[in-house]
């Protein structure tokens, strides 16, 4: 039925109060598992980072990082294999909450960190899903990619530079092979 659409767009909007790195990620990971299956249009997610905060963006580069790290293999499309990582990192993200990940939230628990950078869903897709019979080198991308977010996190977590809101940083994301998945970040 996507195929009737231009362009499906998601957008989270993260403002400053009580919301920081992990709500973002967290949101984002929420967005991005919700493209359709065999979606024939742009699925477009939008991150407004209307705190105007460098960090909140070197993290959303981080997040871009590991989906851009989800491997091809297994004779699933790139798209299928995000997919399904996606929807693992969601179930162990989906009942965290503003305690959880918050701005006020000075450092991550180690468990809520795993899961919140993918460390778990990656595990569990490893044993699970069977990734793990494609051999640590089809990972080692991913992992790193997931650890990088991780320290990211878990470095002065919601220590935010002042900037001025008129020189905002604008990103985009499109995956390495542009024809493997219709998602784009921004």
């Amino acid at each position: 039925a996507t195929e009737a659409l231009r362009y499906i767009l998601v957008v989270g909007v993260t403002g400053g109060g009580d919301e920081g790195k992990g709500t973002m990620v967290r949101n984002t990971i929420g967005m991005v598992s919700g493209l359709p299956p065999l979606c024939r249009c742009r699925f477009i997610v939008c991150n407004n980072e209307e705190g105007h905060r460098l960090e909140m963006l070197t993290c959303w580069e981080r997040f871009c990082a590991v989906i851009s790290a989800v491997p091809n293999f297994g004779g699933m499309s790139f798209e299928e294999n995000l997919k399904e990582f996606m929807s693992l990192w969601c179930e162990e993200t989906k009942e965290m909450k503003l305690d959880d990940v918050g701005a006020k939230v000075k450092k991550l628990d180690g468990k809520i960190l795993s899961r919140l950078s993918g460390r778990t869903a990656l595990a569990k897709i490893k044993k699970d899903g069977n990734w793990d019979r494609f051999g640590a080198p089809a990972l080692t991308k991913l992992e790193a990619a997931i650890e990088a977010l991780a320290q990211d996190l878990d470095t002065d977590y919601n220590k935010f530079t002042p900037m001025t809101p008129h020189l905002d940083y604008v990103r985009d994301w499109a995956p390495p092979d542009p024809n493997s998945t219709s998602l784009r970040l921004h």
